[in-house]
Parts: structure tokens; sequence; C-alpha cells
């Protein structure tokens, strides 16, 4: 794989092009990797597309801290929602994510997995002590 950083996120197009044209001459099977620098300001620039991206060979590309900024903007504007509007932000933000993949976070990361795990190799009394106690996942639950 090839990484390369390119100048600036107004990419000419035809940079990208020549770029991976000339690298395939000699490597044809070669991956080409393409960063989306959060650095780079791309809503002042035209878009190169993923797609038009991949087509010339770049087939690993990442968007640099998407992941790390959009948690960072929502943890913000959660908190400001809850400065202003107290319990009512959690109660919404709550009803917000039913039917969503993150409506159970247990379930989502795999908890329900572990106790079965923990059911099969750990003997009952340690599980049961384990959950009979808490305030959380399961506490309905018989284990």
């Amino acid at each position: 794989m090839v990484f390369c950083e390119f100048p600036s996120p107004g990419l000419d197009i035809e940079l990208a092009k020549k770029f991976a044209k000339e690298m395939h001459k000699d490597f044809p099977n070669l991956t080409l990797h393409f960063n989306y620098a959060a650095s780079f300001k791309w809503h002042k620039f035209p878009v190169v597309k993923f797609s038009a991206l991949a087509e010339m060979g770049y087939k690993l590309m990442h968007v640099s801290a998407v992941g790390f900024r959009s948690t960072m903007k929502s943890l913000w504007d959660c908190a400001v929602d809850l400065k202003e509007r107290e319990e009512q932000a959690e109660i919404d933000f709550e009803k917000g994510l039913i039917g969503h993949p993150m409506e159970d976070y247990h379930k989502f990361g795999g908890f329900p997995n572990i106790k079965e795990l923990e059911k099969k190799y750990l003997p009952n009394e340690e599980v049961r002590k384990k959950y009979e106690e808490t305030l959380g996942y399961g506490r309905d639950e018989k284990t």
C-alpha cells in the first residue's frame, strides 16, 4: 500500500489521477490510500468523490478524525442542551434513540454475550452473586 499526502484540499483531481496512473505502471495491483485530512476545509473546495478515487485505485480511504470530531460536536451540543433544558433534554435524547442501533448500548457492546459466557463457564453461585445486587443491566433477569 502507498499513501500519498496531497498538498491541499483543493486537490486537482488530475494530480490524484496522475499519481495513481504512474504508480500502477510499475505496480499494477498496488493499493493506494487517500486521506480526507481533518486539517483541510473540504467544504470550501469541489468534492473529490470517493467513488472516483476508488476507480483510480485508491482502495483505502479515510476521513481522519471524523469519529473524534463528531463525538466532540455531539457531546458539546448535548451539554448545551442539558444546561438549557435540563432533564427534558435527556428525556428527548432517550426518546430519539428508540429504534436506533445505540438504543441499548449494553446489547450493542455485546454484554448479553458476555453474560452467556459467564453462565456457561462460571459457577452458578458466582454469576448469581455478581448480578443480584446490581442496579443496571440484567437487574430483573434470572441468572
